[in-house]
């Protein structure tokens, strides 16, 4: 199947949509499939001062903004931010690692991203930001429950008390060990070994507690 947009042949990558990946990407920039035009003979499409991409953030149409693209829109939360909160975040609000404008991703703190107000917003790191959106069970398809937590065999491991990696986690429920005891019985092999040390930077961004 081809894309929906008269004139173009390629293959759909966007099933939902019913378009390709270029056509995909310029609606997620500038909110249109039609592209801005750039020659003096040719007559732009009308913009609207505010649209909304399929992933439910929304541009504005601001060509003097600093943040704004060669189009002239700027995300509305970016501008936000930029306006009213800071126009020159040094630090990470999560991790306090330093961060400027060209590195910098602007969260939503309820995970709404209509919700621009601005103290909805906070400027941190790409990994700060991409990691907060992966919870105790989302690291992975394999999740267990003690007690009144389900986490994954991963964050599991990472826990106090934990005797055994992920890996081993999963290796002992499918041989029918409780979620218990996956966890928490005492090794079979390797006994002497030492423990597994983690980078756990961003557990607590993931939301496990260290």
């Amino acid at each position: 199947m081809t894309c929906k947009i008269d004139g173009c042949e390629k293959a759909i990558r966007y099933k939902a949509d019913q378009v390709c990946q270029k056509h995909y990407f310029r609606y997620m920039r500038y909110g249109t499939y039609e592209l801005l035009g750039t020659r003096t003979h040719l007559k732009a499409p009308q913009r609207r001062y505010r649209n909304q991409n399929p992933a439910g953030y929304f541009t504005l149409y601001e060509p003097g903004h600093i943040l704004s693209w060669a189009s002239g829109y700027v995300y509305e939360h970016r501008k936000v931010f930029y306006d009213e909160v800071n126009s020159a975040p040094k630090k990470c609000a999560l991790c306090k690692t330093l961060i400027c404008w060209e590195s910098l991703h602007i969260d939503h703190i309820d995970c709404d991203v209509t919700n621009n107000k601005s103290e909805n917003l906070r400027a941190v790191c790409r990994p700060c930001n991409v990691f907060r959106g992966h919870s105790n069970d989302s690291m992975g398809t394999f999740v267990l429950t003690i007690g009144e937590q389900t986490m994954s065999a991963l964050a599991w491991s990472r826990q106090p008390g934990a005797k055994v990696c992920g890996s081993t986690i999963i290796y002992r429920k499918r041989k029918g060990y409780s979620d218990y005891d996956a966890v928490f019985a005492e090794k079979i092999t390797h006994k002497n070994s030492r423990p597994k040390t983690y980078n756990k930077k961003y557990d607590s961004v993931r939301g496990i507690s260290k």
